[in-house]
């Protein structure tokens, strides 16, 4: 926000650009009008002419038209007046950024400043407001790797949010849940039970461990004592190997459901498994799961929609860059 109305003037020797911290920034933090840079080292761009041609509905090009109007609007209820409108070296405080001033404040102590920290406060603006006008007048935001990080944030949030906005169809995202199958299938689960096989055990001896299981000897008799869980109950595939080692759910997989089987090797040796309940992978109807193919829906439109605007913006550049065998001498200097 420009500090501008009331009566509160300053004499400094240059006003630069006008700084307009916003405290309604979308991404919360302060909204400096800082000039893009052009001197990117070995980059040189001039900007020419250039347009877009309105399509519909959901193309890139219609949104990107919607998105300029949004700028366009945004830009005139954030931006200065126009140049000569304010004095040179003016720098004015109106009542209304004092009112949020006051209302951030409160926002933040549950209670108003008394006028000894409103006034401390409006002075602190103040200050801030020169010390940026200076800064800019000097150029220091030029280079900045904070800042340019700061400026290409706001611009691709401003792009993205256009697609935010966007109401998929229930054809939208069935085919979205089609093309990305993987992405939405939830995995298979088992129940089980298992047994740790002493070190050193010859085959025969598991043979006869599974047949006196199998025959209804107690798990808890049979095989290493150990403090992993004697049964599971229905877990991911994957969190099992989390807990007994990569690769053990492989072993789980192919057990047979209801009966004794092994070994399963794991981490801390062979194990002897009983799976008891079997969920297998599936993909879920789109009823299911409607509110995380939207978001991921809306999601894949930003980033398409996003990067569809910045070709457009580029195009209206005259951008030089050092050829492939120009990059290819540089790296091997």
């Amino acid at each position: 926000m420009e500090l501008r109305p009331a009566a509160v003037k300053t004499g400094g020797p240059r006003q630069g650009l006008q700084a307009v911290p916003s405290l309604t920034d979308p991404l919360g933090a302060t909204n400096l009008a800082l000039p893009l840079t052009r001197d990117f080292p070995r980059v040189r761009s001039t900007k020419t002419a250039g347009g877009l041609t309105v399509s519909f509905l959901k193309e890139p090009v219609f949104h990107f038209a919607l998105l300029g109007v949004a700028l366009f609007v945004y830009f005139n209820m954030t931006a200065d007046e126009t140049p000569g409108a304010t004095a040179e070296n003016e720098l004015i405080v109106e009542e209304p950024d004092v009112e949020q001033v006051i209302g951030e404040y409160s926002a933040l102590w549950r209670r108003p400043p008394t006028a000894d920290e409103l006034d401390g406060l409006i002075n602190a603006q103040i200050r801030e407001e020169v010390l940026v006008r200076e800064a800019l007048a000097l150029g220091l935001d030029r280079n900045d790797a904070v800042i340019r990080n700061r400026l290409r944030q706001k611009m691709q949030f401003l792009m993205e949010s256009a697609a935010q906005s966007m109401q998929p169809t229930e054809a939208d995202l069935q085919a979205y849940l089609d093309d990305n199958i993987d992405r939405f299938r939830k995995a298979g689960s088992v129940a089980f039970q298992q047994v740790l096989v002493e070190d050193g055990v010859t085959d025969s001896d598991i043979a006869a461990t599974l047949d006196a299981l199998n025959s209804g000897a107690s798990p808890i008799e049979v095989g290493q004592r150990t403090l992993l869980p004697a049964a599971l109950p229905l877990t991911p595939l994957q969190q099992t190997d989390g807990m007994f080692g990569r690769g053990f759910s492989d072993g789980l997989r192919v057990a047979e459901t209801g009966i004794w089987s092994g070994p399963v090797v794991s981490g801390y040796g062979q194990h002897l498994v009983r799976v008891t309940e079997r969920v297998e992978a599936r993909v879920p109807e789109l009823s299911e799961i409607r509110d995380k193919v939207a978001l991921e829906w809306k999601q894949t439109q930003a980033k398409d929609l996003a990067e569809a605007q910045v070709k457009a913006l580029m195009q209206g550049y005259d951008i030089q860059r050092p050829d492939d065998a120009a990059l290819t001498r540089i790296l091997t200097q």
